[in-house]
């Protein structure tokens, strides 16, 4: 979407609340790949980043990624998912290694197959304090994109002091009416 765009804050003084499991993608997904500085490293290192914890002020609970870094996940591939935002946090002692840096943000769907498609404006620089908050996401509250089969974080070449501490990486879907009504449904009535 075009009308996508980051929000960046710091993080002064408690953790957000990290996504509801059940609306997070990523939540304890194991990375599909992830390449740290180029280098292809251990998937479940990066399992740090959909633990549900947003830690602040600390590298406790944070992973170190180099600069030219991309980590991806992969979803259903015959119906996709529905994605609504994005939401990426970093955590350090100081202000040293803690800005949130994106070069794109891609992704592929049932219609693309194999293509990679960049999402417009997902590139990011933001805030410099201890801990950062950043939402991807659109303006009007649509959809980023519908049908998704994996997703890519392109960490780019410029990451503050060549490595930054990232905390948790979120990636939320939308629900499809209330979960109540749902439930509610599939009883049997006594």
């Amino acid at each position: 979407s075009d009308a996508a765009t980051w929000k960046i804050e710091s993080i002064a003084s408690a953790a957000p609340t990290p996504m509801y499991p059940a609306t997070n993608l990523l939540y304890k997904l194991q990375p599909s790949f992830f390449t740290n500085n180029n280098a292809n490293s251990s998937a479940s290192s990066a399992n740090v980043l959909v633990n549900g914890a947003i830690p602040i002020n600390t590298t406790s609970g944070a992973i170190e990624i180099k600069n030219n870094s991309s980590i991806g996940w992969t979803f259903d591939a015959e119906q996709g998912v529905k994605l609504h935002s994005i939401r990426i946090a970093t955590s350090y002692t100081d202000t040293g290694r803690s800005r949130i840096t994106v070069a794109k943000i891609c992704i592929k769907t049932v219609q693309s197959g194999d293509e990679w498609l960049t999402l417009e404006n997902s590139a990011a620089s933001g805030n410099i304090a201890k801990s950062n908050l950043g939402v991807f996401s659109d303006n009007t509250g649509a959809l980023l994109a519908d049908g998704v089969t994996a997703l890519l974080i392109d960490f780019g070449p410029s990451q503050q002091n060549n490595f930054v501490y990232y905390s948790e990486v979120e990636a939320a879907t939308v629900a499809e009416g209330p979960l109540m009504a749902k439930l509610s449904a599939t009883c049997p009535e006594s």
